[in-house]
């Protein structure tokens, strides 16, 4: 007996069903209007578009997707290079994004009094509730304001507070790497990478928490922590590149789930427990800061209570308005202070030590100059001798070039037509110098892929080889928007720096010389940045032995 059909049934078929005779028509339609608006607006971009007559590559000119790609490779800043070597000078990277690889350049786009703002891009860093930091705010009054307030944190008497608390993780430092020394006294192979950022992450949570997350003790089970700043940092970097995701409400509103597109489900687990730990960490110090607790029980010899960067923000007001931050601006700033005061510190330590390794030569000329000046390693401490250093200054200088925490481009967009190295540029459009390509720009610096500290000395190459050096030389950026904790972040690497090349030999594991090396050109190898928001590095794999000799 055949089933009868209900009412029910019928409508149930209609609703999970189609008339192909009827869709087909509609998606070709649809199909055929997408495809003809891409086509037509590719045209446009092309051969009408105000930027149209720039060089660059047939996709970057037509779809930001082109530098996103570039981006979530973690070499876009080794393409943009290579784009640079190809097109020239100047690049279009996008629709309504130009690369310039010049000193000019730097002064027209990142100068204070520029007509320039940061990029929409920059927005992906917001999370929830939309509170903007110091490193993500577009407006330029806003920065002003929060940046007034921010130095406070980093005035010359809160840098000799903190000290005593750089020197105590140091000593932690230096002590992992002879810890399990064998019987000739080189100790085992250590992923420097890994060990620097421990430092770093380390010394900024005792600054800025008023704890060290005792990550290079591994005590504490916060090793995590690097894991969740490196993934977020790949994460965001990439929606950087795509300026949709800040003009678009409906793109920004949904910029979180984007993000999870590149995360696993480990990275997001590492980083809700590092967003959980960061908004405890806050709460704890502002109870300790309203209790005038913060810092009191470390002294510094001189006389200056030790006091943590948080402190002294908390206690801090606009000098021109007298605002104060709220507890949740105060956390905003935390999480940032602690991504950029860390993991940009342990680039720039890893790559001094990568080179180092290589170039015995240059090795032993810096312990002669540290020996020299030092009687003994416990000597070393901010002041008039370490500032006498002039070789360990070049080297860090070198070790900055050769491997900037940010190789890529800081975009930003141009409030009003603006000319950059002479070209008229409209309004609304991202412009930016690509760090690595300018740090490697043939126009500036002799050789540049070979490791040289003797480019900033004025008595080997002359004033005017190190005033055009230092003219291309950017890796804390310049203007409003240069880094704010360049003086502690310098402090970090001296100190470092200089205590190990004066009390350790160093020589490369052989077994594993090649992890964490790149040949961007032929014949040259270099320390291998992944530019991503900052930059991830591997190696180099080093073992050290303590060098009692005078």
């Amino acid at each position: 007996m055949p089933e009868r059909s209900t009412p029910t049934s019928k409508m149930l078929a209609q609703t999970i069903g189609f008339n192909k005779d009827q869709v087909l028509p509609v998606a070709f339609v649809v199909c055929v209007t997408f495809i003809g608006y891409v086509i037509i607006r590719s045209i446009y971009y092309l051969y009408f578009h105000s930027l149209a007559s720039l060089p660059g590559p047939f996709l970057a000119r037509i779809t930001d997707f082109y530098g996103g790609y570039h981006a979530w490779s973690g070499r876009h800043h080794y393409h943009l290079y290579e784009l640079h070597k190809k097109y020239g000078p100047v690049v279009r990277y996008g629709p309504n994004r130009v690369s310039f690889n010049s000193a000019v350049a730097v002064k027209d786009i990142y100068g204070a009094s520029k007509p320039l703002r940061k990029s929409a891009g920059y927005k992906a860093l917001l999370l929830s509730g939309n509170i903007f930091s110091l490193f993500s705010s577009i407006d330029k009054s806003f920065h002003g304001k929060r940046r007034r307030i921010m130095a406070h944190g980093f005035s010359d008497a809160a840098l000799r507070s903190y000290e005593p608390i750089v020197q105590e993780r140091i000593d932690k430092f230096l002590e992992i790497l002879t810890k399990e020394a064998g019987d000739d006294g080189w100790g085992v192979s250590k992923n420097m990478s890994r060990l620097c950022a421990g430092l770093t992450f380390d010394v900024m949570g005792a600054l800025v928490f008023g704890q060290p997350f005792k990550i290079l003790e591994d005590e504490s089970g916060l090793s995590y922590v690097i894991d969740a700043i490196m993934s977020a940092s790949r994460s965001v970097g990439v929606m950087i590149h795509l300026p949709a995701f800040g003009k678009n409400n409906i793109l920004f509103k949904l910029r979180g789930f984007f993000r999870l597109i590149f995360l696993s489900l480990q990275d997001i687990k590492n980083i809700k427990a590092f967003l959980a730990l960061s908004t405890k960490l806050v709460g704890e110090k502002s109870a300790q800061e309203a209790a005038k607790a913060a810092g009191e029980d470390i002294v510094k010899a001189q006389g200056v209570p030790n006091k943590d960067i948080l402190g002294w923000i908390l206690d801090a007001t606009d000098p021109e308005t007298g605002e104060r931050l709220s507890i949740n601006e105060v956390w905003s700033e935390a999480r940032v202070l602690i991504i950029a005061g860390s993991d940009t510190t342990s680039t720039s330590l890893s790559g001094a030590l990568y080179y180092l390794s290589r170039n015995p030569v240059i090795l032993n000329k810096l312990r002669a100059e540290l020996r020299s000046t030092f009687d003994s390693e416990n000597q070393i401490w901010p002041g008039q001798k370490i500032n006498s250093c002039s070789y360990l200054k070049h080297v860090i200088e070198e070790a900055l070039r050769m491997s900037s925490p940010v190789g890529g481009i800081l975009w930003r967009e141009t409030t009003v037509d603006h000319t950059v190295q002479g070209i008229r540029i409209p309004a609304g459009t991202d412009c930016g110098v690509p760090i690595y390509a300018l740090h490697h720009n043939t126009e500036y610096f002799n050789d540049p892929h070979i490791f040289n500290p003797d480019r900033w000395d004025e008595s080997i190459v002359g004033n005017e080889s190190v005033t055009t050096a230092k003219s291309a030389w950017i890796p804390f950026q310049i203007g409003s928007r240069g880094c704010i904790g360049r003086p502690l972040a310098n402090m970090e690497l001296v100190l470092t720096l200089a205590r190990i090349v004066y009390g350790f030999d160093i020589r490369v594991d052989e077994s594993k010389r090649a992890i964490g090396q790149t040949d961007v050109i032929s014949g040259y190898t270099e320390f291998e940045t992944r530019d991503q928001l900052t930059a991830e590095t591997i190696g180099p794999f080093l073992q050290f032995k303590k060098n009692l000799e005078r």
